[in-house]
């Protein structure tokens, strides 16, 4: 039996103006950088009935006007990479990118790999809110949908109005990773979602962030069996995530919704009718919710359930002041010291059965994640966030790390602490890690150094020094960096060692020639001072000579003339 081989999608190249001189010679079109809409529409309408991809080239591609999908299925738009294609609405343009108009059933639309700059600051406000959406699907009147669309992998920002996603009636949508910011960030009269997405079935949202836009991060509408997991909604006016007019059968699980504090209830999480309907049958797990005006609002939303999420830092953790609720229930919800569930007086007990080879409490996720937060620095908050206790008199609190091979060869640490500020830079003053014996600090691990703060160190098997390191004697003097150091004469020749610069008071030092053929004096003068005042000659490359440092002078401890 002989197999045809599987077709593949039409592709058509677009290349920018200011893409690569290979990218332009293989190009089925090339834009001349005013108006590419043009080149980009043209290669859309050449495609085949059943679509194909328009694969735009590095660049930029400069819109003047809205490239259309009408009526067409299987379109895939593929830029380059987020980092290497952007689509770039020129000034004025005010207009939308791509503008999807069905008057049927459209299957299959993808957009992924570009990033859009809307170029919010050089438009103007139009008469509809969302006159300058990047992706835009027209709200049908009729019963016409979008089936089975993704877009993935694309960095959308600066958009003037509206939502800079806005997508109507769709059927089995997936948006993943996708990062939406500043919207509506240049004023005006409309405010601007990070996206919408309004009387759609099967919306799977995941692995996107939504930052400061004007309205909501994450705005939904009377759709119908949502998942968004592992979503980032941060420093939006009005809100972080919203479920409204009639969404139903909606999940969160594992999202962050932080410092949305614009509005007077800016919200982590709202659950509201807005223009008409009922909230109904959502789950929200999984979740931090902390420093916005309101953690969770809802209000006229039935059968809401809010599992294990953290709280902190929010103004108000729950407003349902509106009321016209029906079942809401809150359970294990950390941090949310008024809520009705089985934490009393913020302790949460578990008992495991004693005497139970490795019982205990597992905590199992992909990224081997557990956080203990302490939220304030009130000084009511636990003094460690972690702390354990043992009662078994030969049975220590312990953290143990366990690496899952045998016979391991690898290099990385099997137990990293790891210190950093909160914004994810170095530590520049204060020390990584303390020891300590109940309050007494027994050891400091510093940025650069281990400070015994003056305790003994003993049972050492073997003191390893760095390799030794060439200096070279500069006007008699040299600086030490460590330890063991070689040392060389300038110009390769004989020359006397005056002074040492470098080290602080209780450092000790080993030298020794660098060259077999250069002889190196260290004089008993400068900042040296040298045993019964009396000038060491180092001849051979096997001399040595020590001293300690008392923050003064460098003072001899010993020579050694250990010619071979």
């Amino acid at each position: 039996m002989v197999h045809e081989p599987t077709p593949q999608p039409v592709t058509f190249l677009v290349a920018a103006n200011d893409a690569g001189a290979t990218s332009k010679k293989n190009a089925d079109f090339v834009c001349d950088g005013t108006a590419d809409e043009v080149q980009i529409q043209a290669a859309i309408d050449a495609l085949p009935t059943l679509g194909g991809i328009v694969q735009l080239s590095e660049g930029t591609f400069n819109f003047a006007a809205a490239v259309t999908i009408t009526d067409q299925s299987g379109i895939w738009v593929r830029g380059s990479g987020v980092t290497t294609t952007t689509l770039f609405l020129s000034n004025s343009a005010n207009s939308r990118m791509f503008s999807i108009n069905n008057t049927v059933d459209i299957n299959g639309l993808r957009f992924s790999d570009f990033e859009a700059d809307g170029n919010a600051a050089n438009q103007s406000d139009g008469g509809d809110r969302d006159d300058h959406a990047m992706i835009y699907g027209t709200e049908q009147a009729t019963t016409e949908v979008l089936n089975n669309v993704l877009i993935e992998n694309l960095y959308l920002h600066d958009g003037r109005a509206g939502a800079m996603i806005r997508l109507p009636d769709t059927r089995h949508l997936l948006i993943t990773n996708v990062y939406l910011k500043n919207g509506g960030s240049a004023g005006g009269t409309h405010i601007c979602d990070g996206m919408w997405v309004g009387n759609g079935q099967d919306i799977h949202v995941s692995d996107c962030t939504f930052e400061n836009n004007t309205d909501v991060g994450y705005a939904q509408a009377r759709n119908t069996r949502t998942t968004t997991t592992n979503c980032i909604a941060r420093l939006n006016d009005e809100g972080g995530f919203t479920f409204a007019r009639n969404c139903l059968n909606g999940v969160f699980t594992n999202c962050v919704s932080e410092s949305n504090t614009g509005g007077a209830k800016a919200y982590g999480f709202g659950i509201r009718p807005f223009l008409g309907g009922t909230p109904n049958t959502l789950i929200i797990s999984n979740c931090v919710v902390r420093d916005n005006t309101v953690g969770f609002w809802i209000e006229d939303s039935t059968n809401i359930s809010l599992l294990n999420n953290f709280l902190s830092g929010n103004t108000t953790n729950f407003d349902e002041t509106a009321g016209g609720n029906t079942n809401i229930v809150s359970f294990n919800n950390r941090g949310w010291d008024d809520e009705d569930s089985d934490i009393t007086a913020n302790t949460h007990t578990l008992t495991i059965t004693d005497d139970v080879a490795d019982a205990g409490l597992l905590i199992s996720n992909a990224d081997g994640s557990l956080r203990l937060i302490n939220a304030t620095d009130t000084g009511n908050e636990f003094s460690a966030a972690l702390q354990l206790f043992s009662k078994g008199v030969n049975q220590p609190g312990k953290i143990f790390s366990k690496i899952p091979v045998a016979n391991d060869t690898g290099t990385v640490a099997a137990l990293v602490i790891q210190s950093q500020q909160d914004d994810n830079t170095d530590l520049v003053t204060r020390p990584i890690l303390s020891i300590q014996n109940r309050a007494t600090a027994i050891y400091t691990f510093g940025l650069t150094a281990l400070d015994l703060l003056g305790n003994d160190v003993v049972n050492i098997g073997m003191l390893n020094l760095n390799n030794a390191t060439r200096l070279l004697i500069a006007t008699d003097t040299i600086t030490v960096t460590q330890s063991f150091h070689t040392v060389d004469g300038a110009g390769a020749a004989d020359d006397d060692l005056v002074t040492i610069n470098g080290g602080t008071a209780g450092d000790k030092i080993t030298l020794k020639p660098d060259d077999d053929a250069v002889t190196i004096t260290i004089v008993d003068t400068g900042n040296i001072i040298l045993a019964g005042d009396a000038d060491f000659v180092m001849s051979d490359i096997a001399d040595t000579w020590e001293a300690i440092f008392d923050g003064t002078n460098w003072l001899e401890t010993s020579r050694s003339s250990n010619h071979v």
